[in-house]
């Protein structure tokens, strides 16, 4: 008998019954899966235009919204399947929880969790991208409840934020996030004098 693999785990050769049936999943995890890839292909259209800096960041967004051809369709398309999915993975957590599905497997509970708070953070980071008057109090909000979290809190905000306060490395910081969800910090000592 063969070791089973993580193909196995997506893909197992056969499925309760019970759980095959679109009633009990609702094709939520695929659902996911789709909208996940919508919002890669789409985002990384946007990344050819969208220019993550304190004075050209809203005009980027003006840019791929009104200038270049079907952005339009292509940001909407973003925006509307990373809301998409927050719903979607809320859901699917929510069906897991309540048909007692984590309990076999509780390893891939928690990491569906981990995956839910990356996912709202990564919501909330390009939210804030799009560096107008309407997201200055939810950045504001935002970045300052990181500072709440006990014992990692205030470095984590300024690893988030790129300082003590909210300044021009925000953008570069938050795209960075955003994008690859890590970002090092550039040594400052060359620019002291």
């Amino acid at each position: 008998m063969s070791r089973p693999s993580f193909f196995h785990h997506l893909h197992p050769p056969t499925i309760p019954k019970r759980e095959a049936s679109f009633t009990y999943n609702f094709g939520l995890g695929g659902l996911a899966v789709f909208l996940f890839l919508v919002v890669g292909v789409t985002g990384a259209l946007e990344m050819f235009y969208y220019v993550p800096s304190l004075e050209q960041a809203n005009a980027s967004v003006q840019t791929i919204t009104f200038l270049v051809p079907f952005g339009w369709i292509i940001r909407a398309a973003h925006y509307w399947s990373a809301q998409a999915l927050i719903v979607i993975s809320v859901l699917h957590l929510l069906r897991v929880a309540l048909t007692g599905a984590y309990k076999d497997r509780r390893f891939n509970w928690l990491l569906g969790l981990i995956a839910l708070v990356l996912t709202l953070f990564i919501n909330f980071s390009g939210y804030a991208l799009r560096w107008d008057q309407d997201i200055t109090w939810a950045l504001l909000v935002g970045t300052n409840l990181i500072k709440t979290i006990p014992f990692i809190g205030v470095a984590l905000y300024g690893a988030v934020v790129g300082g003590d306060q909210i300044n021009s490395a925000t953008p570069p910081r938050l795209y960075a996030w955003h994008i690859f969800g890590l970002n090092r910090r550039k040594p400052r000592a060359a620019n002291r004098a």
